[in-house]
């Protein structure tokens, strides 16, 4: 298992499930702090919408990435649908959901319109 570390640019594989769960997942950024609570990264995320006024987000689970953002494209998320579905099934861990709804909720994870 890699140590995430201060200054490391990583993608948000889970973020805060209390507050706006879903809603950071695939964005990438670069970890500005670290604590040993079940929100352990905080991350300066590429794209800051809908966080707090310095752009940054609490998150539960971070990996590691190569790539450096650009100025001329936006960071984009994973492409992989599987990694979608993943993350929305552990998203409604502990409910009762049918196949629609995991699939819905995977295509709004990737920004996917119905």
């Amino acid at each position: 298992m890699t140590d995430i570390k201060i200054g490391d640019r990583v993608r948000v594989v889970k973020d805060d499930p209390d507050y706006q769960p879903g809603n950071f997942v695939g964005r990438l950024g670069r970890v500005m702090e670290t604590d040993s609570d079940s929100l352990p990264y905080r991350v300066e995320l590429d794209d800051p919408s809908d966080t707090w006024a310095d752009g940054a987000w609490w998150c539960e689970k971070v990996e590691l990435v190569d790539e450096a953002p650009t100025n001329d494209a936006p960071a984009a998320p994973p492409a992989d649908r599987a990694f979608f579905l993943r993350q929305a099934r552990e998203l409604l861990d502990g409910q009762t959901w049918t196949a629609y709804e995991l699939m819905a909720l995977a295509d709004d994870l990737q920004g996917k319109v119905r």
